[in-house]
């Protein structure tokens, strides 16, 4: 039986009203999946195709759906879900808005809002996951934690060449070699220490890799809106996750993204705004500009 194809959901009508749904999250269907895939994309549709043939290949028998999450990219990205879509076994949804600067906040709570699975899994659109990512994630989720994983870098040489048969085959898996397992799990034991003894502003906690219970995200409303271009709201979430109960959990070793090395992102020469909001004195738990509205712009 062929479930929902691809469902595309600008976050505004044509006269720039915002749809009722991001003011309301929709409820999580009992019956529904599992986990929803949260993937994060701006301008990348070589890359995307990768990374969405990856879900293609997963394993232990994980109900899931996935929703593209569309940071403002132009008809050629739009194209690449719509023929994933096509062939997918599983729910994918493009949600999609209008470019207005970097604004991954506002697009990554407009998926929150739309999804229906209990448990959230971000990614990005750059990266390839191991074919158990999402069935680690599942089995690994305890209540009152964030799963953060960790990833393999992935050269330009190798990843602007690879085509979908590369991550068919599994290629991608067999860059995890010693050298690349031992980073890995020297980052695990930094982040054990961390998280044992409480540091703050740590462990390092990355949307490319990590998942938490969609309840959770909504007692601190999402992802902080005001946090806008590259930085420092990913550490947002974590340290208001804290406030309330949910602590870091690091998986680093067990889930696994490869991230397909790109030019860095342009707005990360701007990031002193961000960082000087995240070290503002007073730091509310419940986001303002979250995935509910509750203060104007």
């Amino acid at each position: 039986m062929r479930l929902p194809r691809s469902e595309v959901h600008p976050s505004e009508d044509q006269q720039g009203r915002p749809p009722r749904s991001e003011a309301q999250p929709s409820e999580v269907q009992q019956d529904g999946p599992a986990v929803c895939v949260v993937m994060c994309t701006w301008e990348r549709p070589a890359h995307l195709a990768l990374a969405l043939a990856g879900y293609l290949r997963q394993t232990g028998g994980v109900d899931f759906e996935l929703i593209v999450a569309d940071d403002g990219s132009g008809p050629e990205t739009a194209a690449v879900v719509r023929r994933f879509a096509e062939r997918a076994p599983f729910s994918v949804r493009h949600i999609w808005h209008a470019r207005e600067g970097h604004r991954r906040t506002a697009i990554l709570n407009l998926a929150v809002a739309r999804a229906s699975a209990a448990q959230v899994l971000f990614t990005d659109g750059d990266c390839v996951p191991a074919a158990d990512l999402v069935a680690v994630h599942r089995r690994e989720l305890e209540p009152g934690t964030l799963l953060i994983g960790g990833y393999v870098r992935v050269s330009p040489e190798i990843g602007d060449t690879a085509d979908e048969d590369w991550v068919r085959r599994g290629e991608h898996e067999r860059l995890l070699g010693p050298r690349q397992q031992f980073s890995l799990l020297r980052r695990h034991a930094k982040n054990l220490w961390q998280i044992r003894t409480r540091r703050r502003r740590r462990p390092h906690n990355l949307g490319l890799n990590m998942s938490l219970a969609r309840a959770d995200l909504l007692r601190v409303n999402g992802y902080d809106e005001n946090y806008r271009g590259w930085g420092n709201e990913d550490g947002d979430l974590r340290e208001r996750l804290k406030r309330v109960g949910v602590w870091p959990k690091s998986i680093w070793t067990k889930a696994v993204v490869f991230h397909l090395d790109h030019p860095v992102d342009p707005t990360r020469k701007d990031r002193a705004r961000n960082l000087a909001y995240s070290r503002r004195l007073e730091i509310p738990v419940v986001a303002a500009r979250g995935i509910m509205k509750l203060e104007g712009d």
